[in-house]
């Protein structure tokens, strides 16, 4: 699972939502006149994003973004450093680290000095996991999912538990298409967790099975996929039954390819 990719659709569901997080750049494509999606790729890059706002991609002008007035841009700046493997950006991303207050970009900076081989932005990373200060119990949700995500971006189990209690948590919302893509993600999320203990796994897979028969296409895909991974014999009684009433070709062949793997 690609950290961009996970964050760029945890950010898509937060914004439909209203949900955003300070830091989390919104990663979507401005549209021209008469262009879609399907003309051509929606999401910018973190080097198109960076461009659009007037950065070249040396390591100076990035060391220089990580003080950009926009947090978004600050963030971008960060994750651009870690690609790159700057090491000798690894001071400034820590200066900057230091002063930042935009949770998000605490996230992006936190996770580009760990990549980089400098571990003190774990804690916050940890802290925000939890995040029980936030008394909106959807911001609080996102906030804890993006931490999740990153945390599961560099391979560590601390916050396991904390993307089960989000997905825990969204699937007992009403059945919204917000909600299908916050689930959609949150299933994602959960089945990249690493080092998943037998309880983590029992918890993910209770959820995964009762939305199998959910109305939503994308929501039944997640669950099917989370299931390929965390499934059980029952599970696979289950998938077999909603393979043989799914209508969508797409979302069969994902139950297909769990039902084989589960087999197996």
């Amino acid at each position: 699972m690609r950290l961009c990719a996970v964050v760029s659709a945890l950010a898509f569901a937060a914004g439909l939502a209203g949900q955003t997080v300070e830091g989390i750049p919104d990663m979507a494509r401005p549209l021209g006149s008469g262009e879609s999606c399907a003309d051509n790729d929606c999401i910018l890059t973190v080097e198109q994003f960076l461009e659009r706002h007037g950065y070249a991609l040396t390591p100076e002008d990035l060391v220089s973004a990580l003080r950009d007035p926009a947090p978004e841009v600050r963030s971008l700046a960060a994750a651009k450093l870690a690609k790159d493997q700057l090491k000798s950006a690894v001071p400034a991303l820590g200066e900057a680290f230091s002063i930042e207050r935009a949770p998000g970009t605490q996230m992006w900076m936190a996770s580009g000095l760990a990549t980089l081989g400098d571990a003190r932005g774990l804690p916050t990373l940890e802290r925000l996991c939890k995040d029980d200060d936030d008394p909106d119990p959807l911001h609080r949700a996102a906030v804890r999912s993006f931490a999740a995500g990153f945390m599961v971006g560099l391979h560590s189990k601390a916050c396991n538990d904390d993307a089960i209690q989000v997905l825990q948590f969204r699937a007992s919302l009403p059945a919204t298409a917000v909600q299908g893509a916050f689930l959609d993600v949150d299933f994602s999320l959960a089945g990249n967790l690493e080092g998943a203990s037998e309880r983590q796994s029992k918890e993910i897979r209770d959820i995964a099975e009762r939305f199998l028969a959910d109305g939503r296409y994308d929501v039944r895909m997640g669950a099917s996929n989370v299931l390929a991974r965390f499934g059980d014999a029952g599970s696979a009684r289950l998938l077999k039954k909603s393979l043989a009433a799914e209508p969508d070709v797409t979302v069969r062949a994902r139950m297909q390819a769990a039902l084989d793997l589960l087999d197996r």
